[in-house]
Protein backbone atom coordinates (compact mmCIF):
# COMPACT_ATOMS: atom_id res chain seq x y z
CA UNK A 1 0.00 0.00 0.00
CA UNK A 2 1.19 3.49 -0.92
CA UNK A 3 -0.33 6.27 1.17
CA UNK A 4 -1.09 9.63 -0.47
CA UNK A 5 -1.83 12.15 2.28
CA UNK A 6 -3.51 15.50 1.92
CA UNK A 7 -2.21 18.15 4.35
CA UNK A 8 -4.71 20.85 5.29
CA UNK A 9 -7.68 19.46 7.18
CA UNK A 10 -6.20 15.96 7.00
CA UNK A 11 -2.80 16.01 8.71
CA UNK A 12 -2.83 19.60 9.93
CA UNK A 13 -5.71 21.22 11.77
CA UNK A 14 -5.16 24.28 9.61
CA UNK A 15 -8.33 25.12 7.73
CA UNK A 16 -9.44 27.75 10.24
CA UNK A 17 -6.64 30.10 9.09
CA UNK A 18 -8.11 30.15 5.59
CA UNK A 19 -11.70 30.39 6.76
CA UNK A 20 -10.93 33.44 8.88
CA UNK A 21 -8.06 35.01 6.95
CA UNK A 22 -9.92 38.03 5.58
CA UNK A 23 -11.86 38.50 8.81
CA UNK A 24 -8.69 38.49 10.92
CA UNK A 25 -6.91 40.86 8.54
CA UNK A 26 -9.74 43.38 8.74
CA UNK A 27 -9.94 42.93 12.51
CA UNK A 28 -6.25 43.86 12.77
CA UNK A 29 -7.17 47.14 11.06
CA UNK A 30 -10.08 47.77 13.41
CA UNK A 31 -12.64 47.02 10.71
CA UNK A 32 -15.70 44.84 11.29
CA UNK A 33 -16.21 42.36 8.44
CA UNK A 34 -19.53 41.32 6.97
CA UNK A 35 -20.84 38.00 8.26
CA UNK A 36 -20.61 36.31 4.85
CA UNK A 37 -17.01 37.36 4.12
CA UNK A 38 -15.58 33.85 4.52
CA UNK A 39 -17.98 32.40 1.94
CA UNK A 40 -17.24 35.24 -0.48
CA UNK A 41 -13.46 34.81 -0.28
CA UNK A 42 -13.40 30.99 -0.21
CA UNK A 43 -13.23 30.37 -4.01
CA UNK A 44 -10.93 33.36 -4.67
CA UNK A 45 -7.19 33.47 -5.26
CA UNK A 46 -5.01 35.66 -3.02
CA UNK A 47 -5.07 38.47 -5.57
CA UNK A 48 -8.82 38.25 -6.03
CA UNK A 49 -9.29 38.27 -2.26
CA UNK A 50 -7.00 41.28 -1.83
CA UNK A 51 -8.80 43.13 -4.63
CA UNK A 52 -12.19 42.43 -3.07
CA UNK A 53 -11.05 43.56 0.40
CA UNK A 54 -9.54 46.77 -0.96
CA UNK A 55 -12.59 47.75 -3.01
CA UNK A 56 -15.33 46.61 -0.65
CA UNK A 57 -13.77 47.98 2.55
CA UNK A 58 -12.09 51.03 0.92
CA UNK A 59 -8.64 50.07 2.21
CA UNK A 60 -5.71 52.45 1.73
CA UNK A 61 -3.14 49.67 1.28
CA UNK A 62 -2.29 48.52 -2.23
CA UNK A 63 -3.50 45.16 -3.51
CA UNK A 64 0.07 43.84 -3.41
CA UNK A 65 0.51 44.99 0.21
CA UNK A 66 -2.79 43.36 1.21
CA UNK A 67 -1.69 40.12 -0.47
CA UNK A 68 1.64 40.26 1.37
CA UNK A 69 -0.11 40.76 4.70
CA UNK A 70 -2.40 37.79 4.08
CA UNK A 71 0.52 35.59 3.04
CA UNK A 72 2.60 36.67 6.04
CA UNK A 73 -0.26 35.78 8.37
CA UNK A 74 -0.44 32.30 6.85
CA UNK A 75 3.34 31.83 6.99
CA UNK A 76 3.43 32.82 10.67
CA UNK A 77 0.57 30.44 11.43
CA UNK A 78 2.28 27.46 9.80
CA UNK A 79 5.66 28.30 11.27
CA UNK A 80 4.55 28.87 14.85
CA UNK A 81 0.98 27.85 15.57
CA UNK A 82 -0.62 25.13 13.44
CA UNK A 83 -1.20 21.81 15.19
CA UNK A 84 -1.63 18.21 14.09
CA UNK A 85 -5.08 16.70 13.95
CA UNK A 86 -5.74 14.44 16.89
CA UNK A 87 -4.32 10.95 16.45
CA UNK A 88 -2.50 11.50 13.15
CA UNK A 89 1.00 11.20 14.63
CA UNK A 90 0.23 7.70 15.87
CA UNK A 91 -1.18 6.67 12.48
CA UNK A 92 1.89 7.96 10.66
CA UNK A 93 4.24 6.24 13.09
CA UNK A 94 2.39 2.93 12.68
CA UNK A 95 2.49 3.10 8.88
CA UNK A 96 6.13 4.17 8.96
CA UNK A 97 7.08 1.23 11.17
CA UNK A 98 5.24 -1.08 8.77
CA UNK A 99 7.41 0.38 5.97
CA UNK A 100 4.49 1.73 3.92
CA UNK A 101 5.69 4.38 1.43
CA UNK A 102 3.97 7.65 2.34
CA UNK A 103 3.72 10.77 0.17
CA UNK A 104 2.21 14.23 0.50
CA UNK A 105 -0.32 15.44 -2.10
CA UNK A 106 -1.34 19.03 -1.43
CA UNK A 107 -2.62 22.29 -2.85
CA UNK A 108 -0.45 24.07 -0.29
CA UNK A 109 3.16 25.06 -0.99
CA UNK A 110 6.26 23.02 -0.19
CA UNK A 111 7.48 25.91 1.95
CA UNK A 112 4.44 25.78 4.23
CA UNK A 113 4.57 22.00 4.43
CA UNK A 114 8.28 22.06 5.29
CA UNK A 115 8.13 24.73 7.99
CA UNK A 116 5.16 23.15 9.74
CA UNK A 117 6.30 19.53 9.39
CA UNK A 118 9.80 20.36 10.64
CA UNK A 119 8.44 22.06 13.74
CA UNK A 120 5.99 19.23 14.38
CA UNK A 121 8.69 16.64 13.64
CA UNK A 122 6.75 14.58 11.10
CA UNK A 123 8.68 15.34 7.89
CA UNK A 124 10.67 12.08 8.13
CA UNK A 125 7.52 10.02 7.58
CA UNK A 126 7.18 11.14 3.95
CA UNK A 127 9.28 10.27 0.92
CA UNK A 128 8.22 13.18 -1.27
CA UNK A 129 5.84 16.13 -1.55
CA UNK A 130 3.62 16.60 -4.61
CA UNK A 131 1.99 20.01 -4.93
CA UNK A 132 -0.49 21.53 -7.34
CA UNK A 133 2.06 24.24 -8.15
CA UNK A 134 4.65 21.65 -9.15
CA UNK A 135 2.30 19.57 -11.28
CA UNK A 136 0.36 22.58 -12.61
CA UNK A 137 -2.86 20.73 -11.86
CA UNK A 138 -5.66 21.07 -9.32
CA UNK A 139 -6.28 18.25 -6.88
CA UNK A 140 -9.85 18.27 -8.13
CA UNK A 141 -8.52 17.17 -11.55
CA UNK A 142 -7.96 13.42 -11.83
CA UNK A 143 -4.85 14.11 -13.93
CA UNK A 144 -3.17 15.25 -10.71
CA UNK A 145 -3.31 11.70 -9.34
CA UNK A 146 -2.60 10.08 -12.69
CA UNK A 147 0.62 12.06 -12.96
CA UNK A 148 1.71 11.09 -9.45
CA UNK A 149 1.06 7.42 -10.15
CA UNK A 150 3.01 7.75 -13.39
CA UNK A 151 5.98 9.28 -11.57
CA UNK A 152 5.87 6.61 -8.87
CA UNK A 153 5.29 3.85 -11.42
CA UNK A 154 2.41 2.38 -9.42
CA UNK A 155 -1.17 1.32 -10.16
CA UNK A 156 -4.32 2.78 -8.62
CA UNK A 157 -5.02 -0.51 -6.84
CA UNK A 158 -1.78 -0.03 -4.87
CA UNK A 159 -2.72 3.43 -3.57
CA UNK A 160 -4.88 4.88 -0.83
CA UNK A 161 -5.66 8.60 -0.62
CA UNK A 162 -6.27 10.19 2.78
CA UNK A 163 -8.40 13.29 2.28
CA UNK A 164 -10.94 15.63 3.89
CA UNK A 165 -12.12 17.39 0.73
CA UNK A 166 -14.92 15.70 -1.20
CA UNK A 167 -13.95 17.12 -4.59
CA UNK A 168 -10.33 15.99 -4.31
CA UNK A 169 -11.53 12.60 -3.10
CA UNK A 170 -13.82 12.32 -6.13
CA UNK A 171 -10.90 13.00 -8.49
CA UNK A 172 -8.94 10.19 -6.82
CA UNK A 173 -11.91 7.84 -7.08
CA UNK A 174 -12.21 8.62 -10.80
CA UNK A 175 -8.70 7.18 -11.16
CA UNK A 176 -9.68 4.01 -9.33
CA UNK A 177 -7.83 4.97 -6.13
CA UNK A 178 -9.37 4.01 -2.82
CA UNK A 179 -10.07 6.86 -0.39
CA UNK A 180 -10.13 7.09 3.38
CA UNK A 181 -12.02 10.26 4.27
CA UNK A 182 -11.38 12.19 7.47
CA UNK A 183 -13.87 14.59 8.98
CA UNK A 184 -12.99 18.27 9.14
CA UNK A 185 -15.43 20.94 10.25
CA UNK A 186 -14.40 23.29 7.44
CA UNK A 187 -14.43 20.73 4.61
CA UNK A 188 -16.58 21.40 1.55
CA UNK A 189 -18.76 18.71 0.02
CA UNK A 190 -19.96 15.38 1.36
CA UNK A 191 -16.87 13.19 1.49
CA UNK A 192 -18.73 10.61 3.56
CA UNK A 193 -20.68 9.59 0.46
CA UNK A 194 -17.53 9.32 -1.68
CA UNK A 195 -14.88 7.70 0.52
CA UNK A 196 -14.46 3.93 0.78
CA UNK A 197 -13.90 4.42 4.51
CA UNK A 198 -14.99 7.49 6.47
CA UNK A 199 -13.65 8.31 9.92
CA UNK A 200 -14.45 11.18 12.25
CA UNK A 201 -11.13 10.96 14.09
CA UNK A 202 -7.75 9.45 13.26
CA UNK A 203 -8.04 7.31 16.39
CA UNK A 204 -10.90 5.48 14.64
CA UNK A 205 -8.46 4.12 12.05
CA UNK A 206 -7.09 0.62 12.52
CA UNK A 207 -5.56 -2.18 10.46
CA UNK A 208 -9.04 -3.42 9.50
CA UNK A 209 -9.65 -0.10 7.78
CA UNK A 210 -6.87 -0.86 5.30
CA UNK A 211 -8.15 -4.38 4.78
CA UNK A 212 -11.65 -3.01 4.08
CA UNK A 213 -10.17 -0.79 1.38
CA UNK A 214 -8.67 -3.69 -0.53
Amino acid sequence: MIGLFDVDGTILDSMSIYENLGYNYLKSLGICANGDLNEILYPMTFRQSATYLKKHYLLKASIDDIMLSLQNNIYDYYKNKVLLKDGIREVLETLYQLDYPLYIVTSSTKELVDISFNRLKINHYFRNIYTCDDLLLSKEDKRFYLEIMNQLQVDAKDCIVFEDNAYSALAAKQCGIRVIGIKDQYARGNIESIADIYIENWRDLNENSFNDCR
